[in-house]
């Protein structure tokens, strides 16, 4: 499935990406339970949105995967507890989104231009 995203990136069909990266996504959450797979569909989709001109809702999925919420467990029960102690249910104070309908430059968007451009951390 990956390798089909990956196509429809360089075919620059970007508006069918999402529906496989979607897919793809929920796969991995659900069925096979991989991080890695996750995260890769996770990504997909915020490229492809980014393309698309919708930048907040590709902030979103950025700042879901560096703080890495709602990714699958193993052996662990899930509850809605649980899941909302992990991240499912994550979502952005209003403060903390990237306004589409303003420039870059505004003071607005400022705090997310500084989490997007600020170096990742590594596990040394």
């Amino acid at each position: 499935m990956y390798v089909n995203i990956q196509t429809m990136f360089d075919l620059e069909n970007y508006h069918q990406v999402l529906p496989l990266a979607s897919l793809m996504e929920f796969i991995a959450l659900r069925v096979t339970k991989s991080a890695v797979l996750v995260v890769k569909a996770r990504i997909s989709k915020a490229l492809a949105l980014t393309e698309l001109g919708y930048v907040n809702e590709a902030y979103r999925i950025y700042k879901k995967v560096l703080l890495q919420k709602n990714l699958p467990k193993y052996g662990d029960r899930s509850s809605e507890f649980s899941d909302r102690m992990d991240g499912a249910h994550f979502n952005l104070a209003f403060e903390d989104c990237y306004h589409n309908d303003l420039s870059p430059e505004h003071d607005k968007n400022q705090a997310a231009i500084q989490f997007i451009t600020k170096p990742i951390e590594s596990e040394a």
